[in-house]
């Protein structure tokens, strides 16, 4: 059995530290936003060479308190991709907003910048775009258009944590950065966790606030917020895996370019990127039209795989239609659905399971 993600190999890899790390919790007898949570806020800021960040419970909650600190509500609108998970798009419908859907590049399966600019109505409030399975958007394009119709970008970085354009990294150019720390991230804990990164003081100020139910002093409240903290457990534990996540990110790179070389050849479409930029392969996702005899074959081997994703957001019954039926058409999206496929990749994969996933492609292509 060849998994697709795998947290076992992954724990036990450091479990000494780990295990160390959450005992020196459990002893402080302090569990909630304290010295590991402030600590772990720091490096993380330091790490992104922005100057706040602030730690939450989940990405989909720094989304929403994103979006509510740049001071998107109701009757706003938000430009987005149709392509990614639902949280993007949950988040704008959960401050009131209305998502507005930009269709993406079947290259990079990003938002295509080229595709925003006649969608900035009067009612676009922000955009948000989303690094999808670690590829980098094309963001000088979309902050270009930003500054010219004035208004706000926050990244969803959920799948691209160590991602680079150049030499700055995803989540530092827009007003705000949102990382999710949901364990088959690249920066992963063990439960739920987030984090928002900015250099807009006052903007970290708010969601800092927002997330503690609208208080800055215990007890007394300026706003109706949210319950959104990450506990100290783990903090501790993403302490820890800062450590080495440098090397997580090179060995991630390195399976990628294994699937590369072994895959080149055959009727298949492999992830592309630009030139420049650091794709740090939250996902290696490949496009087939032959990917139903490909899960055949990856089910009789036991064989890890996913479909990111296998409904695009537009059609999505939980989005009602008034909210986008006036938008552009969002044809690559749907054509992506029904064509992209998910190989294992995470840090601890063997050389030989690659070869073998490789193998089993090869002998239903060939």
């Amino acid at each position: 059995m060849i998994p697709f993600f795998n947290l076992q190999r992954q724990y036990f890899k450091d479990k000494n530290n780990i295990d160390l790390a959450i005992q020196d919790v459990l002893q402080s007898g302090r569990f909630i936003k304290d010295r590991k949570c402030m600590e772990f806020e720091r490096k993380f800021a330091e790490y992104h060479g922005s100057k706040r960040c602030v730690s939450v419970a989940n990405g989909t909650d720094a989304l929403i308190l994103a979006l509510k600190a740049c001071g998107i509500g109701r009757g706003d609108k938000v430009v987005t991709t149709p392509f990614s998970f639902f949280a993007s798009s949950e988040a704008i419908v959960r401050v009131g907003a209305t998502p507005v859907f930009a269709d993406v590049e079947m290259s990079s399966f990003n938002i295509n910048p080229e595709k925003m600019e006649s969608l900035m109505t009067k009612k676009i409030k922000a955009i948000l775009p989303v690094h999808l399975f670690g590829n980098p958007c094309r963001m000088d394009e979309i902050m270009e258009l930003a500054k010219i119709k004035q208004v706000k970008v926050i990244e969803d970085c959920a799948q691209a944590f160590g991602s680079t354009v150049g030499n700055k990294k995803v989540g530092t150019f827009g007003d705000i950065g949102c990382f999710s720390f949901f364990p088959s991230k690249n920066l992963g804990c063990y439960g739920d966790g987030g984090a928002i990164v900015t250099n807009d003081e006052e903007a970290a100020d708010k969601i800092r606030m927002l997330a503690n139910h609208g208080s800055k002093t215990k007890y007394i409240h300026e706003d109706i917020g949210y319950n959104s903290r990450l506990d100290e457990i783990q903090a501790a534990i993403l302490l820890e895996k800062m450590k080495s996540v440098e090397n997580d990110l090179i060995a991630r790179s390195s399976i990628a370019q294994m699937y590369q070389e072994l895959l080149k050849d055959l009727d298949i479409i492999l992830p592309s990127y630009a030139d420049g930029s650091f794709h740090s392969f939250n996902q290696y996702t490949i496009r087939t039209e032959n990917k139903e005899k490909i899960i055949e074959a990856f089910q009789k081997k036991n064989i890890g795989y996913m479909i990111y994703y296998p409904v695009s957001l537009n059609k999505q019954k939980a989005i009602p239609w008034a909210l986008y039926r006036d938008e552009t058409d969002c044809s690559n999206a749907e054509q992506l659905t029904s064509q992209v496929l998910s190989l294992p990749i995470f840090p601890e994969l063997k050389v030989d399971e690659v070869e073998e996933i490789a193998k089993t492609i090869r002998e239903v292509l060939t």
